[in-house]
């Protein structure tokens, strides 16, 4: 396991250790995991851009973790055209 479980931002326990030890905040990512489900990747899309609005000194959010590559014949591959435009209206949302 690795990084910090999303409850620990919204239940407000990192921004308290932020604030208690004064750190800023400036660049968030998140690990999506592998996979090609264009709902899935709006979700967690929409979830990191609500941290950004926990920390407003975010400038910087990435979204990363892995792209599903068929390896095998028959493997689906993510199409980053079809995960691209769900996650593109959940910016221009925010």
């Amino acid at each position: 396991s690795f990084g910090i479980w999303h409850e620990l931002v919204t239940d407000g326990t990192v921004p308290d250790i932020a604030e208690k030890y004064g750190l800023i905040v400036e660049r968030i990512h998140t690990h999506i995991g592998s996979g090609s489900d264009p709902a899935i990747w709006q979700q967690v899309a929409t979830k990191s851009l609500s941290f950004c609005k926990i920390f407003p000194t975010v400038t910087a959010l990435n979204l990363g973790g892995g792209y599903k590559v068929g390896r095998n014949p028959g493997e689906p591959s993510t199409d980053l055209q079809e995960i691209g435009e769900p996650v593109t209206d959940a910016f221009r949302t925010f």
